[in-house]
């Protein structure tokens, strides 16, 4: 099967309308013999991070780690050049650049382009950023990357890094919890609008409640630590599960979702303590009611746990970035997996795009290419008319965030204007 079937192979999208979905066909993304094409609809990329300041000054080294959440240089450099996502990535790329399709020709090509980031936004149809700031260090700040990429951006914030930062910062444990309090209120009112736990990574998704004196007793244990080095990273499952209860606490009064990384990830990952049905017993407690949770990265490989717990739980949602785009080929199987649990209205497009703008483009070329072939079969199937399937790709691209996150409908409307001819 050609990878692009679905949706259009032409790299250079046109003009966008806020709603426009395909030339043609009085503006219909599913057409009725079954044909999908996504290639207008505009995407909100419900997850992913900044990007290296000096990006178009990278190593090669540091260019082939967004295909990868390895750290290992041998594996990067001996192995990611293997993988399926990034020889297709390459192609894609060099022709969208113009260039030839290795790394070193690619890298040298955008070197150039002073109007990159803008450039690969349009093309992607990418309508707005919502952004873990938390990660990588030295990256360009939220305006900056407004600025660059010419779009929307929305603030996401998470919780651990601000953990980190009060236990250096305040003095003793009613002011760490005061003025935790106090940052998430902060950052909704300069329109943060969602929090996001990585505890996953810390001490696992089994979070459990923890009584005031049990935290105040590890605060004191690691404020000395954290006196002594300068420095701290904070994986001390008491305090953070009792800051995860604090975090819905004021999640709920400021109406605020909450993201969860699950799921693969990065080297330090237990990859049996981020599997999201974990967090059942949280999901089950009506403490924690109507606060929405977003399981990011679809929880992989525990997929089927994911859609599951969006199936169960009026309050759970899941987001596909991470696996888009680095299981490119694996997606639409995902998909349809999820969709044939989870209802429509609780799955999110992201990208987990991070240092390297391409990883955005990719996923937006990736994620629209799985959804048209998941939809075009459930056409052929009959499972789906063609409404109910251009609704389902809406949703998924971008009409769950607006109504999740609490958007207004000017994030997908297209500010940029067509990209000048290079």
């Amino acid at each position: 099967m050609d990878f692009t079937t679905g949706i259009t192979s032409r790299i250079g999208l046109h003009t966008l309308h806020p709603f426009a979905r395909v030339r043609g066909d009085e503006g219909s993304a599913i057409r009725h013999e079954g044909n999908v094409d996504l290639s207008a609809m505009p995407l909100i990329d419900g997850h992913c991070h900044s990007i290296d300041v000096n990006f178009q000054r990278s190593s090669v080294s540091r260019f082939l780690h967004i295909f990868t959440e390895a750290a290992d240089g041998r594996l990067i450099a001996q192995h990611v050049p293997h993988t399926l996502t990034y020889r297709r990535a390459m192609r894609d790329l060099a022709a969208f650049l113009g260039c030839a399709p290795t790394v070193e020709a690619i890298l040298e090509a955008r070197r150039w382009r002073a109007d990159y980031l803008p450039a690969l936004r349009h093309d992607a149809g990418i309508r707005g950023l919502l952004v873990d700031s938390g990660y990588p260090p030295g990256a360009l700040s939220l305006s900056q990357l407004q600025v660059g990429f010419g779009c929307r951006v929305g603030e996401v914030l998470r919780l651990e890094s601000l953990e980190e930062e009060l236990l250096l910062t305040t003095p003793d444990f009613p002011r760490f919890e005061q003025g935790f309090r106090e940052a998430l209120q902060v950052a909704k009112g300069r329109g943060a609008v969602a929090l996001k736990s990585i505890v996953a990574y810390r001490s696992g998704l089994g979070i459990q409640k923890v009584s005031v004196s049990e935290a105040r007793q590890t605060f004191l244990q690691l404020k000395s630590l954290a006196e002594r080095q300068g420095h701290i990273r904070l994986t001390a499952k008491p305090l953070l599960d009792y800051c995860i209860g604090i975090a819905f606490e004021e999640a709920r009064r400021l109406e605020l979702p909450v993201q969860f990384h699950t799921g693969f990830g990065d080297p330090d990952v237990d990859i049996l303590a981020a599997n999201p049905a974990l967090l059942r017993p949280v999901l089950a407690d009506p403490c924690y009611a109507g606060v929405p949770i977003v399981l990011l990265h679809m929880g992989y490989p525990y997929v089927r746990e994911s859609a599951f717990l969006a199936s169960l739980y009026a309050d759970v949602y899941v987001d596909v970035s991470l696996v888009v785009p680095l299981l490119c080929q694996l997606v639409p199987h995902l998909l349809r997996e999820l969709l044939a649990l989870a209802p429509a209205t609780k799955i999110l497009y992201g990208s987990d795009g991070h240092s390297q703008p391409e990883m955005c483009w990719l996923a937006a070329r990736y994620g629209r290419w799985a959804i048209g072939v998941v939809l075009r079969r459930m056409l052929e199937e009959g499972t789906l008319t063609a409404q109910e399937a251009e609704d389902i790709a809406e949703r998924i691209c971008f009409r769950n965030a607006l109504a999740l996150y609490q958007l207004d409908s000017s994030w997908v409307e297209d500010r940029l204007g067509p990209v000048a001819p290079r």
